[in-house]
């Protein structure tokens, strides 16, 4: 991957092997910046600051087609994950990252990996509600294995609903409606 840009919450990295006619680096940044000044702040508002494992006091957004590859459920597909392994050391977890990140599609115009990505417009519409839902996940993970040190993750179910409110108190920001 390449890092793209480094701003005070994020550093945003595109992966090399991404399909041509995917983001521009305009469109990575902007998206960066847009959480970076406002996901970010909802996020460790509502949930709390995330873990910082590599002590570089930053998130990573890693735009990757790994995630295009991955099988959705029947008749979805992924737009955006978190994965725990990356917040403990790679002695305990061979495929750990060692920090603190998520990781979204791009888009793929030419369907090289398969057909589920292949409006870049319709992708961007996504992007920053799904770079919410997945800090949250993030910031939920470390809160539990480095500051409450619970003995297991969170139910799965709970976890889910937290993400989806931030997405929804991303909502009320963007729009201006009161919560309700």
């Amino acid at each position: 991957a390449k890092v793209v840009t480094v701003l005070p919450h994020t550093i945003v990295l595109s992966d090399t092997l991404s399909p041509a006619g995917g983001y521009t680096d305009a469109q990575m940044i902007a998206f960066g910046q847009a959480f970076d000044t406002l996901g970010y702040a909802l996020d460790t508002l509502n949930f709390g600051v995330p873990s910082d494992i590599d002590a570089n006091g930053r998130v990573a957004i890693l735009f990757t087609p790994g995630v295009n590859a991955i099988p959705g459920p029947p008749g979805g597909i992924v737009l955006g994950l978190q994965t725990t392994r990356d917040l403990v050391p790679v002695a305990s977890c061979a495929g750990s990252n060692e920090g603190e990140m998520f990781y979204v599609p791009v888009p793929d115009p030419n369907s090289t990996i398969n057909g589920n990505y292949t409006s870049t417009s319709g992708l961007s519409n996504t992007v920053l509600s799904v770079l919410v839902h997945e800090f949250q996940h993030l910031i939920n993970a470390g809160r539990r294995l480095y500051v409450n040190n619970a003995s297991s993750l969170e139910e799965v179910w709970l976890n889910e609903g937290l993400s989806h409110i931030s997405e929804e108190l991303l909502y009320y920001r963007i729009s201006g409606h009161a919560e309700k």
